[in-house]
């Protein structure tokens, strides 16, 4: 189990981290859901930072576990409130399958990292 988390939490790191970027390096011409959606560059900025730092959050969970856990927690409650965006700009429903998805998948991703950190003994130092 400990193999296939890190594999998916490599991946949603790159992919947040990757996401995040373009948030931070958008340009005038840009298009991103969030400037689809109307959010000031500001926003972006701080949508792209939140998202760099998790994906980065989730990369080194294999190491850090609890800031992979704090990293899951954050991109779920980042992405819960994107979902929440979308429902009071009465998207479509297949803009909100994305985010609902990826909300499951890290409080997923949270849980099992937390049950490997709970049931994985640690070495005692005499």
């Amino acid at each position: 189990m400990a193999i296939s988390l890190t594999i998916a939490e490599v991946l949603f790191g790159a992919f947040f981290a990757t996401s995040g970027t373009n948030h931070l390096l958008a340009g005038k011409g840009f298009a991103t859901p969030v400037v689809r959606l109307g959010f000031s560059r500001s926003s972006r900025r701080l949508i792209g930072a939140a998202e760099v730092t998790g994906g980065i959050g989730l990369t080194v969970a294999t190491w850090a576990p609890v800031t992979g856990i704090a990293a899951a927690v954050g991109l779920c409650l980042l992405v819960a409130a994107s979902l929440q965006y979308h429902h009071w700009v009465q998207d479509t429903v297949m803009r909100c399958v994305a985010p609902t998805l990826v909300t499951a998948l890290m409080l997923l991703d949270a849980v099992a990292r937390l049950a490997l950190l709970l049931t994985v003994p640690t070495a005692r130092v005499a």
